[in-house]
């Protein structure tokens, strides 16, 4: 609480002075570069004190509502982006953002209003038309769905999703041999959406056609190893083909990914039950029921197994519970009967056997065991006694996929061949469980003997974003910098993290320019100034992105602060030749302008200096493929995934079948 008091004091006697003197404009820029790199926290700072300073200016508020929502304060993002409105009512951003956090508090109506609002202002974007399509079917709007994924389908005919979101309309409608061609359309489009994939192996399952649902689900399991309702569907098809192993494996798997898996739990509970594994059956059953002590099903079917397990005291237990909660339920009192007959009490079994005949006779039928032959399913909501031993699905409802993230224009999220990042010099690193080496640098552990940085520099590319605290130590830090008269190069150089860490990017640049003329030997001066420049050519690039689109190309301020990047990075080496880590962001430099070679000999060279550098390997894979040395790339990601990075496992599936 003081570290949070004492960053409000810090914030509003800065925002005092700023209202007079604020240079708006550059805290804008500074906000929404904290923005781009997952900052959120101290983004929102910035935005405050430009809203502070100017409140009549729509985009600090719609800024923050992005931060907000990326935070999931959807509350919050709807209100920011509302006051955006206000003031500016014609920025369709605003309408996008506001809508997605109304979508998130399951407000689908005014979501739907807002997107009506934003595709007459933006009438080609993808998102907008996606998302408003999904809000009118959540509506029950079919009609007025059917028609804007008709407008969809008409803009973008080679976009699989659009003829996804029709398929389930006219599901909706009953019209299923519709549903199916559009999905098969979806397919012969993008035979690598999962939906679409998904989709028909339930059309498939529904027609018994299990082998061939399986085909379809394993293919959209490989795309999509986690898609927990896949693995669950397939498992169901293995076992309708008798491949109760593969099943089993399946719902294994199924609990690894979600351990409070209602279905998964059953399921698998009753096939081991099958196969005669009671003990671990019970287990499952067990799990459930102390989650859930009022499940009726799963209660009878462990009575059943500790009857069969030799537990009999504890099956008329459960027996029990199961009559007292149905007592028409006549296979509960016969099985209770034969429980209590093996703990010698013949006259409470006599009872139970008497009150089944009584009631088989007043039904004019001989009860029958609900065990059928060839055991089927049942809904999860489905809550019928004589369904006890059937497999249970989930209840149907197709799965809507919104567009959730911003368009990519404050980030781009498309990780599918992104390199590892570069390495920086911070005093913040998140912890990565899979790896715990530390990244040795012998001028960093110079500096840090030193005792003079504020905090322990730290070599790292995983960059822990600042929280509340954090900025109030650095802002408090700079401070007392900013009052000595100290020129030294690390002084320098320890102002410039302060402000890489604000990202404040132009005035570390600053300061490392003065820490370089100080001490032209200061070679960490050059290695933080070269990701200073990289991250400023990001932020070029992006800002060209928005304006023009994804296939904007490197714009020439951009190209610029990559070429001051690479020369810094070419110093580094210069001044520590044995230096894995100058060699691998060079390459990381030598890659965002396509120069693939000198990037593949960089990390190369890195590899030599240290061969257990997971990163390298991994951004070679993904260079060595991309220039169509698809075996060698293959072979690299298979060390990275080896050193503990695991993403190289999802690109050695995708990369390996089209190999």
């Amino acid at each position: 609480m003081k570290r949070l008091a004492y960053l409000i004091f810090l914030l509003s006697a800065f925002i005092m002075s700023a209202k007079a003197q604020i240079n708006t404009d550059r805290v804008m820029i500074v906000g929404r570069n904290a923005l781009y790199y997952d900052d959120y926290v101290l983004s929102i700072q910035y935005f405050n004190m430009v809203i502070n300073a100017k409140p009549y200016l729509y985009e600090p508020y719609f800024y923050r509502g992005v931060a907000k929502f990326y935070l999931e304060d959807y509350a919050g993002a709807e209100s920011d982006c509302s006051e955006a409105i206000k003031r500016n009512p014609y920025f369709p951003d605003s309408y996008e953002v506001r809508g997605l956090s109304r979508i998130n508090m399951g407000n689908y109506k005014d979501a739907a209003d807002d997107y009506f609002k934003a595709v007459e202002m933006e009438p080609n974007s993808q998102p907008l038309w996606n998302n408003l399509t999904l809000c009118l079917m959540e509506l029950d709007n079919m009609e007025r769905a059917d028609s804007v994924a008709s407008i969809f389908i008409k803009k973008w005919p080679k976009y699989a999703k659009g003829y996804c979101m029709k398929a389930q309309i006219t599901l909706e409608e009953k019209d299923t041999a519709r549903a199916e061609e559009y999905i098969d359309k979806a397919i012969e489009i993008d035979p690598n959406d999962v939906s679409a994939l998904s989709m028909k192996a339930s059309f498939l399952m529904r027609k018994e056609d299990y082998a061939g649902a399986e085909k379809r689900l394993t293919e959209a399991i490989r795309l999509q190893p986690k898609h927990l309702g896949n693995i669950i569907n397939r498992a169901l098809c293995r076992y309708n083909q008798k491949n109760l192993r593969g099943a089993m494996s399946d719902y294994d798997l199924a609990l690894t990914i979600d351990p409070d898996n209602f279905v998964g739990h059953y399921n698998r509970g009753l096939l081991r039950a099958n196969v005669g594994d009671g003990n671990r059956a019970i287990e499952d059953f067990n799990f459930i029921l102390e989650k859930d002590p009022s499940d009726m099903m799963v209660t009878f079917n462990r009575a059943l197994l500790l009857h069969e397990t030799g537990d009999y005291r504890g099956a008329i237990k459960d027996y029990t519970t199961v009559i007292k909660a149905y007592p028409n339920f006549l296979l509960g009192y016969q099985k209770r009967a034969e429980a209590k007959r093996m703990i010698g009490d013949v006259r409470g079994a006599e009872r139970d056997e008497e009150h089944v005949i009584k009631e088989q006779v007043a039904h004019r039928y001989g009860y029958a065991s609900a065990a059928s032959k060839k055991v089927t399913t049942r809904k999860k909501s489905e809550k019928n006694m004589e369904d006890y031993n059937k497999l249970v699905v989930e209840d149907e409802e197709q799965e809507k996929q919104y567009k959730s993230e911003y368009r990519g224009k404050v980030q781009n999220r498309n990780t599918e061949t992104t390199l590892q990042p570069m390495y920086v010099l911070t005093y913040y690193e998140e912890e990565n469980k899979l790896k715990q080496a530390i990244n040795y640098c012998r001028d960093v552990e110079k500096v840090n003997g030193r005792k003079i940085l504020p905090e322990k520099l730290i070599l790292t590319n995983r960059e822990k974003p600042l929280e509340e605290n954090d900025f109030a130590a650095r802002m408090n830090s700079l401070e007392k910098m900013n009052g000595r008269r100290d020129t030294s190069a690390l002084a320098h150089f320890a102002k410039a993290v302060e402000y890489y860490l604000l990202q404040d990017a132009e005035k570390a640049s600053a300061e490392l320019d003065s820490a370089v003329n100080a001490d032209k030997t200061f070679m960490l001066a050059y290695f933080a100034r070269a990701v200073v420049h990289a991250k400023m050519a990001d932020m070029a690039e992006q800002g060209a992105r928005n304006e023009k689109g994804i296939t904007a190309a490197l714009p020439e301020k951009a190209d610029i602060h990559l070429m001051m990047a690479k020369a810094d990075m070419n110093k580094v080496v210069e001044l520590s030749p044995d230096l894995p880590y100058a060699y691998y962001n060079r390459a990381c430099i030598e890659a965002k302008t396509a120069d693939y070679e000198s990037a593949e000999a960089d990390l190369t060279k890195c590899i030599q200096l240290y061969d257990k550098f997971a990163e390298a390997y991994y951004n070679r894979g993904i260079i060595r493929i991309l220039g169509k040395n698809t075996k060698e790339g293959l072979n690299d990601l298979s060390k990275a995934g080896e050193l503990g990075l695991y993403q190289a496992y999802g690109l050695i599936k995708k990369y390996a079948k089209d190999n």
